[in-house]
């Protein structure tokens, strides 16, 4: 939606979290097989169907702290920079949202059925 309506493309931050959240529990299977990852079926996932990897966004980190990698390494900063790209995106979407809904007077039936 970001892309068509505000022609916003996140796409290269959604990839480099996947990347490396990909990678993260490749690593932490093998090397640390406490830690609890997504997979489907879980109770307390409910929700974890098809892509599990969006529950594990935090690894990258973790496994950037827990491995002792440089400070500038790309996983510390991952998770990071695809939030701030969304949410940014996600407040400026509802803006250009509420003002089609208006132009449309559909607002009050937005905020009725919300």
């Amino acid at each position: 939606m970001a892309l068509v309506y505000l022609n916003i493309n996140i796409g290269p931050f959604e990839e480099a979290i996947h990347e490396a959240v990909t990678e993260a529990r490749k690593l932490a299977k093998n090397k640390y097989p406490n830690w609890r990852l997504a997979k489907k079926g879980l109770e307390e996932m409910p929700s974890a169907k098809e892509k599990v990897w969006k529950f594990d966004m935090w690894l990258p980190r973790a496994v950037a702290l827990a491995e002792g990698y440089d400070e500038d390494h790309p996983w510390f900063t991952a998770l990071e920079n695809y939030s701030n790209a969304d949410s940014a995106t996600t407040i400026a979407l509802f803006k250009e949202q509420r003002k089609r809904l208006k132009s449309r007077n559909l607002w009050k039936i937005y905020l009725e059925r919300l």
